[in-house]
């Protein structure tokens, strides 16, 4: 296993460029990240939503401002297929805690507000979607990303050093700049390997003539199309290994002809943090036979109003 993450750790990217030997070095630097196989991470993901409040009333635009905001914060730890994710979600006014499991093909997902634990399988529920982002989807699009880039994308900072959670390591910190022309391409090139996936998924559970699930695919295509690029700003930190112990970026979007009630911008800023890697780790799971255990199933029966807005869960593995 490469990574489990909560969505859309897929497309983020970053700032100002110039130096061929500084683009050489970012790609091996991902290029070691993704042959990572035992460690931990920290990843944030914090989210501000801009809607179109044209011709809305007063109380309509306070409604549109409960879901202005969305902050998604990750604490993974992982030895080859086996991993624990403590997670931490904030949406509409409401955050909600919850701890992932997965022990070889075994998945399961505990959310303290309710007293059981969910086991996560792909054939639960047509309304669930589990997508299965193994190493070959993660290798594509860090791939793809890479090969967006030019020489001079990539600027060399200082030496520095930089105070982690497990001390002061010394780094080298470097920029990268990307264009709007290039951010809608890796958008598009990235959006095709999820299509992938959820073929795969659409295939399997004889959903491919799905008005919903084709009409899905094309309003994807149609966000891309209408993203203005605001502004960039990122860095990345390597360590004297050539790993990247420390990335933040931050994205500011709008988008051309948004109509009323529809998200006209998005500001988003990612971090990550490399606290371990290459060293074997201690995960102490739960006794998940003496849980309640449900079935994915059982959980959107129980937990969901079918047409809600979280009635969908995407998990990528």
């Amino acid at each position: 296993m490469k990574k489990v993450l909560l969505s859309v750790l897929i497309i983020l990217v970053v700032l100002t460029g110039c130096n061929s030997k500084g683009y050489e070095t970012y790609q091996n630097a991902m290029d070691r990240y993704g042959t990572i196989n035992e460690g931990r991470e920290k990843i944030n993901v914090y989210i501000d939503l801009q809607f179109n409040t044209e011709n809305l009333s007063e109380e309509e635009v306070q409604e549109l401002m409960i879901f202005d905001r969305m902050d998604m914060e990750l604490d993974l730890t992982y030895n080859g297929d086996q991993a624990i994710a403590k997670n931490y979600i904030y949406f509409g006014g409401m955050g909600m805690e919850s701890n992932f499991y997965m022990i070889d093909e075994d998945m399961y997902m505990e959310i303290p507000m309710f007293n059981y634990v969910v086991k996560i399988e792909e054939d639960d529920n047509k309304n669930v979607v589990v997508i299965d982002m193994e190493s070959d989807a993660l290798s594509k699009i860090r791939n793809i990303w890479v090969n967006v880039l030019k020489d001079e994308d990539v600027v060399i900072g200082e030496n520095t050093i930089l105070s982690t959670n497990q001390g002061n390591v010394k780094a080298s910190r470097y920029m990268v700049n990307v264009s709007e022309e290039q951010l809608k391409i890796l958008f598009d090139e990235v959006l095709e390997v999820i299509v992938e996936e959820l073929v795969r998924f659409a295939l399997q559970n004889k959903l491919l003539e799905d008005r919903n699930f084709n009409f899905s695919i094309v309003e994807m295509r149609d966000f891309i199309n209408r993203i203005q690029l605001k502004g960039f700003k990122g860095e990345v930190y390597i360590d004297y290994d050539g790993y990247p112990i420390y990335q933040s970026y931050e994205i500011d979007i709008a988008f051309k002809d948004s109509q009323s009630r529809q998200i006209s911008g998005i500001k988003l800023v990612f971090e990550e943090e490399l606290i371990e890697y290459n060293k074997s780790q201690e995960l102490v799971f739960p006794d998940f036979g003496a849980l309640n255990i449900k079935s994915m199933d059982e959980f959107v029966g129980l937990e969901f109003i079918q047409g809600d807005f979280m009635g969908q869960w995407i998990f990528w593995e």
